[in-house]
């Protein structure tokens, strides 16, 4: 990794948007019914992403909610269709 200032700040825009990338595919497939949940983890940037992410869910009948780890600020998100019960695919 490049340490320049401009490399550290090239990085973590590149981090950011491959994470956003990844978010909106998963939101992609669920509202495309290829899935009925996806879960995209290791997420660093879940605060930034989350409120993009509901926006993008609306109208799709899809829903995003995080799983936050502990303190590190790494979060996973995901991704479902509004009409799955919890545990019917267990």
């Amino acid at each position: 990794m490049n340490n320049a200032p401009g490399g550290v700040e090239a990085e973590t825009r590149r981090r950011l948007d491959q994470e956003r990338s990844l978010v909106e595919s998963a939101i992609a497939m669920v509202a495309a019914r290829g899935s009925t949940r996806v879960t995209v983890a290791g997420i660093r940037f879940g605060e930034e992403l989350l409120p993009d992410a509901e926006r993008l869910t609306r109208g799709k009948g899809v829903k995003v909610h995080p799983i936050w780890g502990l303190g590190d600020g790494v979060c996973d998100i995901v991704v479902e269709a509004d009409d799955v019960v919890p545990g019917a695919d267990d």
